[in-house]
């Protein structure tokens, strides 16, 4: 007869509601990044004005530009919000036991290095001048840090699951 609260059997159900819970909040900040980035362009319109300005196609219309602007806008959302439900849905599926490869894991990593590294951005333009720090500049700060946390995380409870059952396979051979 199994156990049902053997340490292992406890471990994995606490570290398999982790994983999930992980996963569901990462496919969340992944919809918070998409409207941070929304909220930036249409709130730091002098700076988005630069950036549009060092873009002089000749021969389109402002108005044309906009569109232009808006449509690649819209794909890098999607593709934000495509990798972030991937990894999150994923990170779900395996906390289940539904999925047995763990592709998630090294995608989110290579997302998390580019978070991390972005973060120095925060403190410098692209001169290299130092930034006037304000609350919503640490508030994003915050949200990429908690974000990195809830990833390493994620790979934690997934070593966890794996280690977990492990354990039960050789408690039930026995």
């Amino acid at each position: 007869m199994q156990d049902i609260n053997s340490e292992s059997r406890v471990g994995l159900r606490h570290y398999s509601r982790n994983l999930e819970m992980a996963g569901r909040e990462y496919i969340l900040f992944g919809v918070w990044y998409v409207i941070r980035i929304f909220m930036s362009i249409t709130m730091n319109g002098e700076r988005w004005q630069e950036f549009v300005s060092t873009f002089d196609i000749e021969g389109l219309s402002s108005f044309e530009l906009k569109i232009i602007y808006a449509v690649v806008f819209l794909i890098f959302a999607a593709v934000v919000i495509v990798l972030h439900f991937f990894i999150g849905r994923s990170a779900v599926r395996y906390s289940k036991g539904k999925k047995k490869g763990k592709g998630f894991i090294i995608i989110g990593v290579f997302m998390i290095i580019s978070l991390l590294t972005g973060i120095p951005g925060y403190f410098v333009d692209e001169n290299g001048a130092p930034v006037s720090f304000d609350t919503t500049i640490l508030a994003s700060i915050l949200v990429d840090l908690t974000i990195a946390f809830l990833f390493f995380d994620m790979i934690y409870s997934t070593i966890m699951i794996d280690r977990c059952r492990r354990r039960i396979k050789e408690q039930e051979a026995t």
